[in-house]
């Protein structure tokens, strides 16, 4: 029977033989030129869907916290959503903090 640690194991070990491949693959230099390519105004473009992206999710939240019966205003939620994703980003593992 596979435990649920193990299976996260294995999820690691996948996910870094995946980025590594795919950095031997491209190339550690052709990252660098793409990133180097990035305008302003296609930063600004990914942050605005990055932005929408959090909308969405909180708006998402603010529907369950209703069905619940529960008041939390959107940007009580938006905090929340993006102090959970800081944390989880922070944390050596997503089961170890945050989310």
């Amino acid at each position: 029977m596979v435990t649920r640690k193990k299976l996260l194991r294995w999820a690691w070990i996948i996910g870094v033989a995946l980025f590594g491949f795919l950095l031997y693959k491209i190339g550690p230099r052709q990252i660098w030129e793409d990133i180097k390519k990035l305008t302003w105004l296609s930063f600004l473009i990914l942050i605005f869907l990055r932005m929408i992206f959090w909308a969405s999710r909180t708006l998402i939240w603010q529907i369950v916290y209703r069905s619940y019966e529960c008041q939390a205003s959107f940007l009580n939620l938006l905090s929340a959503r993006l102090a959970g994703n800081a944390v989880s980003f922070l944390t050596p593992g997503a089961f170890f903090g945050g989310e």
